[in-house]
């Protein structure tokens, strides 16, 4: 069966995960913008350190897919966005919590390498998930998102209304 998660509402909690490429050390302005934005547009805005973490990849297998399994885990967070792609994800996949999300589906959101969880996801628990912007690429563009990403990415995960044909 399909799982829809609910709808972000103002106020909701919004975790941001690296389960692949670093972020912030990359270009700390862009990403500090992203994070701004999210939380001017009227979210609760968690940041997982491995956001912070230089490399190729935002750390160890083990330690992006903690920092995804604690978003997962925690009741309050109702979305999870990634900060960026990369080309990492699949080596994290046996060690999410696919059960914990199933028990409390969440919107899980990004592109690019983050499909291979977003189709995971999918496969193990049935629930819809979004491929949409991530922080860096996206929702950290100056001044500001572009407007049609805001509007896309908000009638996907907040409004009731149909998408319609892609």
């Amino acid at each position: 069966p399909v799982v829809l998660p609910r709808r972000l509402a103002p106020g909701d909690v919004i975790a941001v995960c690296t389960p692949s490429g670093p972020a912030a050390p990359a270009a700390p302005v862009r990403f500090a913008r992203g994070i701004a934005w999210l939380r001017a547009a009227g979210f609760e805005v968690q940041v997982g350190a491995q956001a912070y973490v230089a490399g190729e990849t935002a750390g160890p297998p083990a330690d992006r897919a903690a920092e995804l399994n604690e978003a997962i885990r925690d009741n309050s967070v109702r979305a999870i966005i990634a900060s960026i792609g990369g080309f990492t994800t699949n080596s994290l996949l046996p060690h999410v919590d696919f059960a914990a999300l199933a028990e409390d589906p969440k919107i899980l959101l990004g592109y690019s390498d983050i499909t291979a969880l977003l189709l995971a996801a999918h496969a193990k628990t049935g629930i819809v998930t979004f491929h949409g912007p991530t922080v860096m690429p996206e929702l950290a563009e100056f001044p500001e998102p572009f407007t049609y990403t805001w509007k896309a990415m908000r009638a996907a995960t907040m409004e009731s209304a149909p998408l319609g044909a892609l």
